[in-house]
């Protein structure tokens, strides 16, 4: 990376490697023939790497997942219900940070961070023609440990208790849609849908 000037304003030289074994168990039980609950353990490995603007390598991340929930169906298939709860226990989680300075987008890793949620879905056929969908989920998502800094002052930042970017807490979706059978021309479907994000 050089300057306006070819100035190198970053000379490294160096290799790392990473390797991580992750996998998932799950199981599920039915309930009837219309409804089932499920739960599963799962880790998630993302390699570190190395940022042209970085003169030193950003770590490996890991996540330990949960999650449960049911999927259900009632009245003929009719009305689908489906409930998810989830927690993700993440170390080292790569994030990506702008030098206010440069413009240069960096990896950084903060030290922990931990997301749970609940969502939420509903979908009902209530005539032949008319279906109704609705979905609706809470997110709680937030730094355990993050210590970083500021380029503009030089001073250490802890962001430790700080909600995760692009992590809305409530998001709420419904959508209707309605067909006529246009016979031997086939069908016209009318659809309107409308979401809240916090």
């Amino acid at each position: 990376l050089v300057g306006p000037n070819g100035e190198p304003i970053i000379t490294a030289n160096g290799s790392e490697q990473w390797e991580e074994v992750s996998g998932k168990i799950g199981l599920n039980y039915h309930l009837s023939d219309n409804s089932m609950i499920y739960a599963s353990l799962s880790n998630g490995y993302k390699a570190g790497g190395f940022s042209i603007s970085q003169a030193v390598a950003y770590d490996p991340e890991t996540v330990n997942a949960i999650d449960v929930g049911l999927k259900s169906a009632w009245l003929e298939q009719r009305i689908q219900f489906n409930v998810t709860g989830y927690y993700y226990d993440y170390s080292d989680k790569q994030e990506f940070r702008r030098d206010p300075v440069t413009g240069v987008t960096e990896i950084e890793n903060a030290g922990a961070a931990t997301i749970w949620g609940v969502e939420i879905e509903l979908n009902a056929r209530v005539t032949s023609e008319l279906m109704i969908d609705l979905s609706s989920s809470y997110l709680n998502a937030e730094y355990d440990e993050f210590l970083t800094s500021d380029e503009r002052t030089l001073l250490a930042v802890d962001l430790s208790g700080n909600r995760l970017s692009r992590a809305p807490e409530w998001k709420i979706h419904l959508g209707v849609q309605y067909g006529w059978d246009l016979g031997k021309q086939g069908k016209f479907i009318a659809r309107i849908d409308t979401s809240w994000v916090d």
